[in-house]
């Protein structure tokens, strides 16, 4: 769906920014959150684009 473009520590926060494809609608609704993929601490980003009753 996209690839991560920057990750910017701001504090004890990190900014994420992330490409998503021209063909990926996206809505008011959607969200992304990061889970653990292994033990070793890789992670994913799971990104939902919301539901077609928002709007785009």
């Amino acid at each position: 769906m996209g690839e991560v473009e920057s990750i910017k520590l701001e504090g004890t926060r990190a900014r994420v920014t992330v490409r998503i494809r021209r063909d990926i609608p996206m809505f008011e609704d959607a969200t992304l959150a990061k889970r653990s993929e292994s033990l070793l601490g890789d992670y994913l980003l799971d990104l939902n684009p919301g539901t077609e009753m928002a709007p785009p």
